[in-house]
Order: structure tokens, then sequence, then C-alpha cells
């Protein structure tokens, strides 16, 4: 009697899962009908069936509805954060440390690991781009500098050091003569098209390039560029072009004035 009372309580607790299941999952294509007897019991109706189902079942059943929800997010966002700490790893260890910071800095999941990770890369990367420009600077190569600066400050988690040398490159690098604009000259070309060549077979490639020259005793060629009182040096190389006429009746004389 003791087996079959069990066997019924099962059952019936059985088919009142599987209602609470069909109502809490919102499926479709069965008719529900809840019918609220008193303050202890309510009744279920599915298809023409019904199940009644009591205050403290059903209280118990939505706690452990609850439970079996946060244990599936739990598992789901363990499963995610994994997945996300693997694939910035495998970037990074592929030195594609731009894409493993942003996969890092773009995870909207709740997590430590990934927060610790994204620290330690971003602190890493800062100070080997910091290296970097350092070199590139030394070779006066500064456009590229800033380039790589711009880049890596939008990634990591804290660009205060990367914007502050942005900011001093930015405020002391030299400028290209070719980047002003010429106010006055005469006989004087901008060559930005092709490499030029001197007497000794020196080869200049093309950017901020100048030809100057000049006509008989007299006509020398100048050019004049307003610097706005910003500028204190002049750094270049003049050479003798190769196409220059090897004249030995005419004596040219060169200089050079700045006026700041």
């Amino acid at each position: 009697m003791a087996d079959e009372r069990s066997s019924k309580s099962h059952h019936h607790r059985a088919k009142i899962w599987s209602l609470f299941s069909v109502i809490g999952s919102g499926l479709l294509g069965s008719i529900l009908t809840i019918v609220v007897n008193n303050p202890h019991s309510i009744t279920i109706i599915e298809n023409g069936e019904k199940t009644v189902v009591t205050e403290s079942s059903y209280l118990e059943l939505v706690e452990e509805n609850q439970n079996l929800q946060r244990e599936l997010e739990d598992k789901t966002s363990a499963q995610n954060i994994r997945q996300t700490i693997q694939e910035a790893t495998t970037y990074w260890n592929n030195s594609d440390n731009i894409q493993a910071l942003t996969v890092l800095k773009n995870s909207d999941l709740d997590s430590t690991e990934i927060t610790t990770l994204y620290e330690k890369y971003s602190s890493e990367y800062s100070n080997s781009v910091l290296s970097q420009v350092d070199d590139l600077i030394s070779n006066r190569m500064y456009e590229d500098a800033q380039a790589l600066l711009i880049s890596a400050k939008e990634v990591v988690s804290n660009p205060a050091a990367l914007e502050a040398k942005l900011l001093d490159i930015q405020n002391n690098a030299p400028i290209k003569l070719s980047d002003l604009k010429i106010s006055a000259s005469r006989y004087f070309e901008s060559n930005q098209e092709q490499p030029l060549e001197d007497t000794v077979g020196n080869k200049y490639s093309n950017g901020n390039l100048f030809v100057i020259s000049a006509e008989g005793d007299t006509k020398f060629g100048y050019a004049t560029f307003y610097l706005g009182k910003q500028y204190t040096d002049l750094t270049g190389l003049i050479s003798v072009s190769d196409e220059s006429e090897n004249r030995s009746d005419v004596q040219l004389e060169g200089w050079i004035e700045i006026y700041s």
C-alpha cells in the first residue's frame, strides 16, 4: 500500500513538473487552463486533463526550476569564458596582439580571469609599442611612430602612457619642408615624382625634394617659406644634381637664409 502511494505521488509529481515545464517554457500546442481553488492549491487543465497542484508543491517546483536555470547559466557562462580566453591566447601566441586585445576588450562576460588577462596583455603590449616607437623616432620615422601609437591606444586598458608619447611626438617632431607653403620663389621647384641622383652617385628617394637652379651670373634661384615663429632649426642635404651642366665660364654661389 505504501509502495502504491509512493508510486502515485511520484507520478503526480512528474505530471506537475511536466505541466510546469509547459507553463514556464511557453510552448505552443497545449491548451492550459489554470483554476484557483483556494489559497492552498490550483487546478491546471491541460487538453482536458486536470491536475491539482498544492501551493507547497508549486513553490518547490518554482525553486527547482530557478536553481536549474542558474546552473545552466553558470555552465554556459563558464564555457564562454573559456572560449574567450582560448581565442585571445591563440591570437597572442601568434603575435596578433591587437586582435587578442580586441577579443578581451569587447567581451561582455563578467570574469576576473578575462579582466586579469586583458590587463596583463595590455601592459606587455604597451611596453613593446613604446620600445618600437623609440626605434622609429631614432630613424626619423615620425609618421610610422604616430600610426603605431594611435592603433595601440585604442585596444589597451590604460592608454595614458601611449597618449602622452603621441602628444610629445606631435609637439616636437620635425615637419617636412614640402609640407610648408612657399610664399615666394624663383627657379625653385618641388620634385615629388621621381628620385634624384647627385654628381657622385648618391640617390635620393622621391618626396620632400626640391630643385633649385640659376641663370647667368645674377639670376639665382631661391624660395621663402612662412614659418610663423614655430620652428628654430633647418636640417637637410644640399647636393649638386647629376643633371647639372658642366660649365667653366660660370661660377655659382648659393646660400640659405632663415627668418623666424
